[in-house]
């Protein structure tokens, strides 16, 4: 319940800041045929179809998460902005 609420608050609290929300699951470079710049990058597709670029370092492939961007950005500034991408946390499985 109160992790229910916290992230109900969360979400309405991004909404005032322009940020956008998405579920999505952490994917290889593989799955398009990309080449890595270093080996803990990795991306989640949102469900508004921009690709995000993240770094590995507290996750793995395939794990779902919440992700937080700037909803002003495209997709094309999404791939190179792993540094402003918040990984809310795991979704329950």
């Amino acid at each position: 319940m109160l992790k229910t609420l916290a992230t109900l608050y969360t979400a309405t609290s991004l909404l005032s800041l322009n940020l956008s929300t998405s579920d999505c699951t952490i994917e290889s470079f593989d799955k398009y045929g990309w080449t890595q710049s270093f080996e803990s990058e990795a991306f989640c597709e949102a469900e508004d179809g921009n690709i995000i670029m993240i770094d590995l370092a507290h996750h793995q492939l395939g794990d779902e998460v919440t992700i937080v961007y700037p909803s002003h950005l495209d997709s094309e500034d999404l791939m190179y902005s792993h540094d402003i991408i918040k990984i809310l946390g795991n979704k329950e499985r």
